[in-house]
């Protein structure tokens, strides 16, 4: 039995109303984005105004990712990528989004380098 993992959609919603009523929004102009990265992986609130999404390649946790961050509720989204990591998992803690998995270092140097883990925490979800 196959279950596929639940796909980013290319036109979210918000609510400025508690969920009392929706509209649809653009998460970012660059559509390249989302077909490159169709799978959302992890969703994080740290309030009614800031939201970030973890997309990924894949649907397993050692896809390439990217990410969404709204901080105005979801009216705007800002494409956020870490580059040279592989992060595992993504969520709140303390009032920040934190992310964790592994980051490539030394890759310039004769065998190509090596992960090693790392934790990333932001208040905004931009770097």
């Amino acid at each position: 039995m196959a279950i596929e993992a639940p796909h980013v959609l290319l036109n979210p919603l918000c609510s400025p109303q508690m969920g009392k009523s929706w509209k649809t929004v653009s998460a970012t102009k660059d559509t390249d984005t989302l077909k490159t990265y169709p799978y959302t992986f992890s969703l994080v609130a740290l309030d009614q105004q800031q939201m970030a999404v973890m997309l990924k390649q894949g649907s397993a946790q050692y896809e390439p990712q990217t990410f969404l961050v709204t901080n105005d509720g979801g009216n705007s989204w800002q494409v956020v990528n870490v580059p040279d990591v592989t992060l595992y998992s993504f969520l709140r803690a303390q009032g920040r989004y934190w992310a964790i998995g592994t980051e490539v270092i030394h890759k310039d140097q004769p065998g190509g380098g090596y992960a090693v883990g790392v934790a990333h925490r932001s208040s905004k979800g931009t770097a």
